[in-house]
Parts: C-alpha cells; structure tokens; sequence
C-alpha cells in the first residue's frame, strides 16, 4: 500500500496518474475517507482533495466527499479564499443531496449526505459572514423534519453527530423553534440506538471474538462523538428552559462549530461574536 504522508499533494497527484485506473480509484478513496493516509500537512490535504474532487476515477458521490473534506480543511486553516472558491459548488452539491433519497449505504444515504455539506456550508458561512447563513440555518433545522423512520438504517448512528452539531449550531443562530428540535434530536437519537441494538443482534458470533475482560475495551471514537453529542443536546434541553439566556447560546454554538486548530477556535469564537 502506497504511503503518501511524507508527499506533497502534486507528488501525490503524480503518482496516483501513474497507477492504473482501479488502483488509482481505491486509492483515491482512501485518501478521502481516511485523514491518516493522506500527508501530513494541512495545507497539502486541502490542495490534493480539492484536485480529487474533480478527479474523473470517482464516481459523484466520492468527488462530493473530496469536496466536503477539502471544505474541513479550509475552515480549519480558517483559508477563506479556498471557502469562497468553492461556496457555489458547494451549494449546487447541497441541492443535489437534498434530492437523493435515504440509503442503506452510508457515503450514498441523501439523509447523511444532505448534513455533511450543510456542516461544512454553516460553518463556511460563519468565516465568511455570508449573507445565506440565516437560510442555511433554517435548511438545516428544516431537513430535520424530513427524515423517514421508516427507510432509516443502522448507519443513522453514524450521521447522527454530525447532525446534532449542524442542528446545535443553527438552533444557536435562530433558538425560535428549540422545543421542537430538541424533541426531534432526542427522537433521532433514540431511532438510531435502537436500529444499531437490532443490527448487532443480527451478529451474536462477533461477540466470542471480543475481550475477555471489560478493562480490554477501548472506548472507540465513535463513543467520544456520542459523549459529545449528549453534551450538546444537554445544552440545547437547558436553552429550552432559558430561552433568552445569551452564554448558553454562544455555549451551545461553541460546542458545535469545527475547532480542530486553534486558529479555526479563534475563528471561531469571532464570528460568534459578530452573530450571536
């Protein structure tokens, strides 16, 4: 398996040219879905997944996610030209997404796919102050409302944090209809628990695989996201209580807005200021 960490993303580009078109695909989507095979340095994740999200070796959906990503790291290096390059292809992907239907296949899902460029959008917005922020933020409270129960998957636990953190922070940016979305939240959460209790049933031998001993478990990260997403619906339950209350607002949105760097975190915490 080919290690591009230590490259550049042209080094990268150029070597992925070379392989034929299959192993170039799956290597492809290797850099994309997973952070830790691609180089180290930010700004060369940001120029290599923006050249994979117009690479003719992936289908739509695995372009959309390049671009999604690309879109992480351009908040996290707060690069707001990159931001504003992309916004109109962003918003033409997010029209695309909100017309795909929900899936038993998670990256192909409309319902999780529809959050992961709303995230991204929000939170572009947010670093830019974008004129459409308050009519992303309405899309994200309102596509709520349109998940299915009945075509929802297992895979709902896995889109359900990033959910949460989209739905958090538009709450934080217009708290008119809390109840109602912490009531929905709670709803989704529960939906997607009991479909992964009903899926796991589906596979008692894994557990014979698994450690003897509790001490040999390791919490996974998906855990933390989930102790992370309690958080915020905690918060959101007590804004529901102090509707007007102004520091459990920028609470609330703290804990939801992207703060892997810590200029993004400063960011941040300016743009907040400047719409809360």
């Amino acid at each position: 398996m080919q290690d591009f960490t230590s490259m550049t993303a042209d080094d990268t580009l150029a070597r992925l040219n070379a392989m034929p078109r299959r192993a170039a695909r799956r290597a492809m989507q290797r850099l994309i879905y997973r952070k830790s095979s691609r180089p180290a340095d930010l700004a060369q994740q940001m120029a290599l997944l923006r050249a994979l999200a117009r690479a003719e070796p992936l289908d739509r959906f695995g372009r959309t996610y390049a671009l999604i990503a690309c879109a992480h790291k351009a908040c996290e290096t707060v690069d707001t030209d990159m931001l504003d390059s992309i916004d109109a292809e962003l918003h033409e992907t997010l029209d695309w997404a909100r017309a795909l239907p929900q899936r038993n296949i998670l990256r192909r899902d409309g319902f999780h796919l529809r959050y992961s460029v709303l995230n991204v959008l929000i939170g572009s917005a947010l670093l830019r102050d974008a004129g459409d922020l308050p009519a992303l933020a309405a899309t994200a409270l309102s596509e709520l409302d349109r998940l299915s129960p009945r075509r929802a998957s297992s895979y709902l636990f896995n889109s359900s944090s990033n959910v949460v953190k989209t739905v958090c922070l538009a709450v934080a940016l217009a708290p008119g209809n809390a109840a109602h979305v912490h009531q929905q939240l709670r709803r989704l959460i529960d939906l997607s628990l009991g479909l992964v209790h009903i899926h796991q049933m589906l596979e008692p031998l894994t557990r014979r695989f698994g450690p003897r001993r509790l001490e040999a478990v390791s919490p996974s990260s998906a855990y933390a996201e989930f102790e992370a997403t309690q958080k915020r619906l905690f918060l959101l339950e007590d804004l529901c209580r102090n509707p007007g209350d102004a520091a459990l607002r920028r609470r609330l949105a703290m804990a939801s807005v992207g703060r892997k760097t810590e200029a993004q975190t400063a960011a941040m915490m300016a743009a907040l200021d400047r719409h809360l």
